[in-house]
């Protein structure tokens, strides 16, 4: 069905829309679903954008080679369904540098909310990968 979750050929996951709606989001089309009337649209985001997609990706512009730059890399999520209570974060490839004596003193990952609750969340860093 449309806006359904829909997989591509390599596994990575997208949300079932029209070609066209996939290219006025900047996803990539990425086959077929809804029984060959839609596209599953993937669609990846870098730093500094903003997204109210139901699945994107977040990648580093230097992936997949080390990022050695010391500026900030953000990305605002905006959750425009009243429905929505929570946003899962899935880490496929995630490595930052290694915690010194328990504390993220180097590069870290930190997720602030406006608006509803304080979030509870630490700050994450050191590997990551294949966590949410």
């Amino acid at each position: 069905m449309l806006n359904d979750q829909c997989f591509d050929a390599s596994n990575q996951s997208g949300v079932c829309y029209t070609r066209l709606k996939c290219r006025l989001i900047g996803g990539a089309y990425s086959g077929i679903c809804a029984l060959g009337l839609g596209a599953c649209c993937v669609v990846s985001q870098s730093c500094h954008k903003q997204t109210s997609d139901k699945v994107v990706y977040f990648k580093n512009p230097a992936h997949p080679q080390v990022d050695t730059s010391a500026q900030l890399c953000d990305m605002t999520v905006n959750v425009k369904d009243p429905d929505v209570c929570q946003v899962r974060l899935d880490f496929v490839d995630f490595q930052l540098d290694q915690p010194t004596l328990g504390d993220c003193i180097g590069d870290k990952f930190r997720v602030t909310a406006s608006g509803g609750s304080p979030l509870d969340i630490p700050v994450l860093c050191g590997l990551n990968t294949n966590q949410h």
